[in-house]
């Protein structure tokens, strides 16, 4: 009985030695199995590469950039004086004329008429106050003489009066005739080019008709807008520089020549004028011009590229490298100068600024530098 004991003690021990050394050996399989699974499903990410540039204090001037039109100096319409028949027309729209120069002819013929009937009651008149003359010249005499009465006398010295103003009318009308004639003839009034022509030949015209506009190409006026917190740069001389499409690789140059001293009612803009001098008569007014000025200037700052800050609640950030790994880097700014913004807090000189491969980045995320330049930014500068 002990003996049949003795042998189910010694089987069930053998029974559990078997039972933990096949535990321990399935466990230690399972997790050989999972780190297998785990080193499959774990990916490595490589660094992002990216172009830096260490940032520098340098000193830029403000740039303002504004657009305008180009205006003429000078600008008239030009009306008939008289009326008539259209007979010559010697110009066209866009011609250039000078001074004095005939652009239209008014049929002269009734004008001529007119004024051979006014010189013919002119002379006649005159004729009349020479009589008259002469006959207050002869009763001034005989008064003298008391051959004829003081009434008489005094009836003649008012003809001659009578006379002498009725001469003096028909001399006035006569004048007339005369302008009328000249105004047939219709001159340019000054140097410049025919902008509009508002008659045809053979057209009746009339007093004050519109005849044909005329503008003066050589002193052009510039005018553009700016605003109430812009104003305060601009001064009576300050340079300006604007280009137009029709010259994309010239340069033109001028100055602030007026100010207005008060805003726009649509708008609250302020307008600015510059006369430019258009000697080569290259610009034409209603060319669209874009201008830039210098307003300022700021000194000893840091400038970074506008597209490599991000905005978030906690304020703006950009991306810099330190020890190949992005941080992220909270910054104060101050205002943008064309395409980059001014940095007042949060940099310091030589941050390797991250300005291109930025867009995937996070905070801590690895990278690789690649074309590496401290004196040159993406834009060149």
């Amino acid at each position: 009985m002990k003996r049949h004991h003795r042998i189910f003690w010694f089987r069930f021990l053998i029974v559990m030695v078997i039972a933990t050394l096949g535990g321990a050996l399935g466990y230690r399989y399972y997790q050989t199995a999972e780190r297998r699974k785990n080193m499959v499903d774990v990916q490595i990410i490589p660094p992002v590469p990216v172009e830096t540039a260490a940032v520098r204090r340098e000193s830029r001037y403000i740039v303002g950039s504004f657009r305008g039109v180009i205006k003429p100096v000078r600008e008239t319409t030009v009306s008939a004086k008289v009326g008539g028949t259209i007979g010559k027309v010697y110009f066209f729209e866009g011609d250039r004329v000078k001074k004095d120069e005939i652009v239209a002819v008014i049929e002269d013929e009734i004008l001529k008429i007119a004024l051979d009937e006014a010189n013919a009651r002119y002379n006649k008149s005159v004729l009349f106050y020479e009589d008259a003359k002469r006959d207050l010249k002869r009763k001034e005499e005989l008064s003298k003489d008391k051959i004829i009465s003081e009434e008489d006398f005094l009836k003649a010295e008012l003809n001659a009066q009578i006379a002498f103003n009725e001469m003096k009318t028909l001399e006035a009308d006569k004048e007339r005739k005369i302008k009328d004639l000249e105004y047939a003839v219709v001159k340019a009034p000054f140097d410049g080019i025919i902008s509009r022509i508002d008659i045809d030949e053979g057209e009746t015209v009339f007093q004050a008709t519109k005849l044909f506009s005329i503008m003066d190409i050589s002193r052009l006026k510039i005018h553009f807008y700016v605003t109430d917190i812009e104003i305060p740069a601009f001064h009576i001389g300050l340079p300006l520089t604007f280009t137009v499409d029709a010259y994309p690789d010239k340069q033109f140059v001028s100055k602030v020549g007026s100010i207005d001293p008060g805003s726009d009612e649509d708008y609250l803009n302020f307008r600015i004028t510059s006369i430019y001098v258009n000697d080569n008569a290259m610009l034409l007014p209603g060319m669209v011009i874009r201008i830039q000025a210098r307003l300022g200037r700021i000194e000893d700052a840091f400038f970074v590229p506008a597209d490599v800050v991000f905005q978030s609640v906690e304020g703006a950030f950009l991306f810099v490298v330190e020890d190949n790994i992005a941080r992220q880097r909270y910054i104060a700014l101050d205002r943008q100068i064309e395409d980059e913004l001014v940095v007042t807090s949060g940099l310091q000189e030589g941050d390797a600024v991250i300005v291109t491969g930025y867009t995937t980045l996070q905070n801590g995320s690895s990278v690789l530098v690649v074309n590496i330049s401290d004196n040159d930014s993406r834009n060149g500068r």
